[in-house]
């Protein structure tokens, strides 16, 4: 790019925040890399930037609120024209017309196909241009070299890009396009260099990772995937997120329970447990088929870890739909669960049912489930008191306690294995780097442990 003359005289500067799910902070990962690789600088301030960059997210009303909360901390830094503040991603995606009228000081709004020319873009507002691109929804999946923001110990790898299920509850296929998967190759490669720069936890991720080249008329390609993954790289672990009941098949769960280096873990949302509340989120499966991807568990991968995800207070759920869906998550057969209130989104069928439920009603089921869930995960973490398991450090406090995971705990959003500082010897630990460790107690969800 041609040299900008900066009130400063050096580089130009940007900082780029990034909201919502960790899709989305692959998206940030690829722009940070693209930009560094045309001489931006990174700034960790808005007052230090002459750009900052607001990853959005639109997903649900309480992430719409954050965007539009971000977006007026940002502008209120403006001064004299600067920093340019710019919107991408999911919210510019779906509201980049409302966003312009709503906030005009806004410098530009990029779209999810602007990927691949961010940095020319970024130029453009600094020539003191106003900058709408990347409008359109027919773009590929974003690729490119990626400035991770994650730990050195572990990075997630998509597969995937957008969502071909058009579950009746969810924006994300009108926000982020039908499935796109992402070339082989591409994937492998990205694994490789991932591995060989000592990432010792691959994430994979995808909106639905079980329809992997699916798009392409290949069916049962995930495993095919994994065992490619896993002949070209050597040290990493694989970790599977985000895998749609309706396309799991049980070669998939039979290498969870097999393979060492993936982890026995998996990401499975069912959302409800009731058929009848499953046919009307159109999520293509019933109850017996989540209960046959419980027993294939059972049989090829005993010790591994279910984590889920349900709605509750969906449109006409019944008192005997949320009764039956209670019971089952008291059975205990996820160690990890998250659930959320039904929120009507735009656009969607869902919104347009009759039947929506009050709000206080949705509220005091999901404090039932939580209540229900706390103690089956409480119960476990106990049981593990006493166990001996490999760990993977990913962060050192300041007084040099050890923040770890085991294969059993995706990082983010499950707790964390932590060593005091003084129980694990004298040996010096740097991040992504391996100990064994003995679980010693549990305080609320994490562990405490010593060295071995």
């Amino acid at each position: 790019m041609p040299p900008l003359k900066l009130p400063h005289g050096g580089a130009p500067r940007v900082m780029l925040l990034s909201l919502g799910c960790v899709k989305n902070e692959v998206d940030a990962e690829t722009a940070l890399g693209e930009l560094v690789d045309e001489d931006f600088t990174l700034a960790l301030s808005p007052t230090e930037a002459d750009i900052v960059l607001i990853n959005t997210c639109a997903f649900i009303e309480p992430a719409r609120i954050e965007t539009r909360q971000t977006i007026e901390e940002m502008l209120s830094f403006k001064q004299g024209g600067m920093p340019k503040v710019a919107v991408m991603g999911c919210y510019a995606q779906r509201y980049g017309a409302e966003l312009r009228k709503e906030y005009p000081e806004l410098d530009g709004v990029f779209g999810l196909a602007a990927y691949g020319r961010i940095s020319k873009l970024c130029y453009s507002l600094l020539k003191g241009k106003k900058v709408v691109e990347g409008m359109s929804k027919n773009r590929p999946v974003a690729e490119g070299p990626r400035l991770l923001s994650t730990p050195a110990s572990y990075a997630y790898l998509r597969i995937s890009d957008g969502c071909s299920n058009h579950c009746s509850y969810c924006a994300i296929p009108l926000i982020r396009g039908k499935h796109q998967s992402r070339d082989f190759q591409a994937v492998v490669g990205e694994a490789a260099d991932l591995d060989d720069n000592g990432i010792k936890e691959l994430v994979v991720i995808g909106q639905d990772i079980t329809m992997y080249a699916e798009d392409h008329f290949t069916k049962g390609s995930l495993d095919f995937l994994l065992d490619n993954l896993l002949g070209n790289t050597t040290n990493c672990r694989l970790r599977l997120m985000y895998a749609h009941p309706a396309h799991l098949y049980e070669e998939v769960v039979q290498k969870i329970g097999s393979e060492k280096r993936v982890c026995s873990y998996l990401d499975l949302p069912i959302q409800h447990i009731n058929s009848t509340i499953l046919n009307r989120m159109n999520r293509k499966y019933d109850r017996d088929k989540v209960m046959e991807i419980i027993g294939w568990f059972k049989e090829y991968a005993p010790e591994a870890v279910l984590r889920t995800s349900i709605i509750v207070g969906f449109p006409g759920e019944t008192e005997e739909e949320f009764a039956e869906l209670l019971a089952f998550v008291k059975e205990g057969h996820f160690k990890y669960l998250g659930a959320f209130t039904y929120s009507p989104e735009e656009d969607t069928k869902a919104a347009r049912m009759g039947d929506q439920l009050p709000e206080e009603v949705k509220q005091q089921r999901l404090e039932q489930i939580m209540e229900a869930q706390q103690q089956i995960t409480f119960d476990w973490l106990d049981s593990r008191v006493g166990s001996e398991l490999e760990v993977i450090i990913d962060e050192i406090t300041e007084d040099n306690g050890l923040i770890c995971r085991s294969e059993f705990e995706a990082p983010e959003v499950d707790g964390i294995i932590y060593l005091p500082p003084g129980t694990y010897g004298e040996k010096e630990y740097g991040i992504g780097e391996s100990l064994l460790v003995e679980i010693t107690e549990r305080y609320d969800y994490d562990l405490i442990a010593k060295a071995k």
